[in-house]
């Protein structure tokens, strides 16, 4: 009897401080990133689907920063909906890396992606988005720089009016003064 008592016991302890150590990492990770919140882009490279609106949040069962959002015509209508598959936030170079799948309005298929946020320290120390890039599969192909700043007034939703989304994050404007970029880590032997 106390051999099962004890393997209960065991048991119990380590899944104990594996949520103990889950719930101190995670601290530690709000305390030192501002990447949560819903955030506007501009895409100047495309010529009509500049604008988009997504969020940032801490996705709990897969363990990771998801990147969520809707990328609109210029005209206001939904053109696509991404949705995050893996992320990897690394900190000592300042990027936040994510893999995701996007569907397109009015289109059965779904397609891939890949993007790269970088971030910079904002005026009370933590690591926060600035701009990024992507490259997605079958929908432009190359590389595309974007623009991201915080859109707190805005509550993301795949049913967000896309003119409002536009107009909103056209009038946003970053404040440089208040953002340092984050200088990669130096590695021995890196050029």
């Amino acid at each position: 009897m106390s051999n099962i008592v004890s393997f209960v016991l065991g048991v119990f302890s380590s899944i104990l401080a594996s949520y103990l150590r889950d719930i101190l990492e995670r601290m530690g990770t709000l305390q030192k990133t501002a990447l949560e919140g819903t955030w506007g882009e501009y895409v100047p490279g495309s010529t009509d689907r500049q604008y988009s609106l997504g969020r940032i949040f801490w996705d709990k069962r897969r363990k990771i920063y998801a990147f969520d959002g809707t990328n609109f015509s210029n005209d206001g209508e939904a053109f696509c909906h991404w949705q995050t598959l893996t992320s990897y936030l690394d900190r000592s170079n300042g990027q936040y890396f994510y893999t995701f799948r996007a569907s397109v309005a009015n289109d059965p298929g779904t397609y891939y992606g890949f993007g790269v946020v970088n971030l910079a320290t904002d005026d009370r120390g933590r690591l926060a988005p600035v701009d990024g890039h992507y490259v997605s599969a079958s929908v432009d192909g190359k590389g595309m720089s974007h623009s991201m700043v915080r859109a707190a007034e805005l509550k993301y939703s795949r049913r967000v009016r896309g003119v409002d989304a536009i107009a909103f994050v056209k009038a946003l404007t970053p404040k440089p003064s208040r953002i340092r970029r984050v200088a990669p880590a130096n590695k021995a032997g890196a050029r």
